[in-house]
């Protein structure tokens, strides 16, 4: 599995490696200085601001930007030439995220906007409101069929890829959603927020699969493992979680007054006995 941060201006690009982490446990991530700079293949250059987030279109004909200067821009990903410019966010665009056929491409942004382009002829098609914040991500599923929006408004929304029609919003955060993964299979959809929870759902009705307080600090990334049992959490808390599925949320059970010294377990796992002071 790799993990690496999201491109951010003057954010170092952090790549580590793990191996054989899938069964349910913590780790640290520690960051190491590379020893020496990669060198970049191509310099893509030409926004007057800091880049937000870029991609590849899925047939690799496009790398595609987002900037804090308020545009999208197309370039060549083979020699770094840009090919077009798309304006059209009243704040910066922030996130975006093209459909599996190449043929969308969604960007969200500040002015608690998505807009929906067409990549061949270079049209905005529709501007999709309901976001009352700024975006903060954007998936596409991997059957084709709808995008998915997190926002500062505490709320995941789901839109029909073909007309950018809304489906349906997920609410059930408590905080600013900031980062989205989908399973492979189209079948979930996790979202995680500035309050380190993670909640769980549905794709075809929007309707909550669970929820865990998985980080000490905001979720900073998302992804479900290969085999769609497992999902796997990254935050500002320095840690990466590995989850089973479907989430088991913690159970907090009635507190003392004074410390508790012990605890046991029956046999047959339906008691649980604590013992302490007072």
């Amino acid at each position: 599995m790799k993990l690496a941060t999201n491109l951010r201006p003057s954010c170092r690009l952090l790549l580590v490696v793990f191996s054989g982490l899938f069964a349910g446990e913590a780790t640290r991530v520690a960051a190491q200085t590379p020893a020496a700079p990669a060198t970049p293949a191509v310099r893509l250059q030409g926004h007057q601001s800091a880049v937000n987030a870029g991609i590849f279109t899925p047939d690799g004909k496009h790398a595609i930007t987002v900037s804090v200067d308020q545009t999208i821009r197309f370039w060549n990903p083979a020699t770094g030439e840009e090919t077009r410019t798309l304006a059209g966010h009243q704040g910066q665009a922030i996130c975006l995220v093209a459909s599996p056929d190449s043929r969308f491409v969604f960007t969200g942004g500040q002015d608690n906007v998505l807009r929906m382009w067409d990549v061949p002829r270079s049209e905005p098609l529709s501007r999709l409101a309901g976001h009352a914040g700024a975006v903060h991500d954007l998936l596409a599923s991997p059957n084709g069929q709808w995008q998915a929006s997190a926002g500062s408004d505490k709320s995941v929304r789901f839109w029909k890829t073909i007309d950018g029609e809304l489906l349906f919003t997920a609410e059930g955060h408590a905080a600013e959603v900031l980062r989205l993964a989908v399973r492979n299979d189209s079948a979930m959809l996790a979202s995680g927020d500035q309050a380190g929870f993670i909640h769980v759902w549905n794709p075809n009705d929007g309707t909550s699969q669970g929820s865990i307080g998985a980080h000490r600090g905001p979720v900073t990334g998302l992804a479900f493992h290969a085999n769609n049992q497992q999902l796997v959490s990254v935050g500002e808390d320095g840690l990466m979680q590995v989850w089973q599925l479907p989430l088991v949320p913690t159970r907090l059970l009635e507190s003392r007054e004074a410390a508790v010294r012990a605890v046991a377990v029956t046999g047959d796992g339906q008691l649980v006995f604590t013992g302490g002071e007072g």
